[in-house]
Order: structure tokens, then sequence, then C-alpha cells
């Protein structure tokens, strides 16, 4: 897991000064969507483990980047859980308009995770 890894990692940044987490999350840790509830906890729980890893090593020389890209472009609707009700009503908020103008590709996500990380954010 990210958290397992970090934590066999950070050692390593500490000893040197210097080292980076880039790490990828999803807008929904922070904005949960009806009948994601699985998936928005553990959205959710990396973006707070890495958010305090942040804090508890400021001045270290250890940086962390979260990136937290809106809708991209896998199958989750196709994977979601719940009644035939419940996953029309989630199907129906994700082929919004507004969903379908913001849907990234992975790679565009990746491209910017890069940018980010390369210039501290």
């Amino acid at each position: 897991s990210m958290t397992s890894l970090a934590r066999v990692v950070l050692p390593h940044f500490t000893s040197r000064g210097q080292g980076q987490f880039v790490v990828t999350s999803s807008y929904l840790g922070r904005l949960p969507l009806p009948f994601t509830a699985t998936y928005c906890a553990t959205k959710h729980a990396v973006t707070a483990f890495f958010d305090v890893l942040r804090l508890e090593n400021a001045g270290r020389g250890v940086r962390v980047t979260t990136v937290h890209p809106s809708f991209v472009d896998t199958r989750l609707v196709t994977s979601l859980q719940g009644t035939p009700a419940d996953i029309r009503v989630c199907q129906g908020f994700m082929s919004h308009p507004l969903m379908q103008t913001t849907r990234l590709r992975a790679e565009r996500v990746a491209h910017l995770a890069l940018v980010a990380a390369a210039n501290d954010h």
C-alpha cells in the first residue's frame, strides 16, 4: 500500500535530508459522491495520511505532492455497487455535461502530477 511504502522510504529521505512523495488521490477524497462510499473513504485516508506526513516532516527536506484529479477516464461508474436505482442516479450524475467536460485522460493526470512535483506544489 501507499502508506506501507511511505513508511519504508521515509527513513531514507530523512537520512539524506531530501526526498519527495508524489501521490495520486482524488477530489472524491475531499468531496463525496453518492454511492461511492468505499472509494471516497479510501481516497480520504490517502489524502489525510500524506497531509499529516507533510506536517510531521516539515523542515526535514521531505516534500509531499498530492494530486487530486477530477473525473479520470476509468471504469469507476461501471464498477459501482448498489441497487439498480442507486447506480442509475450515480450514472446520471457522472453523465452530466459538466462531468463530461472535466473528464481527464490518465496520461494527462500523470503529466500534470509531474509538473506539480517539479514546481514543488
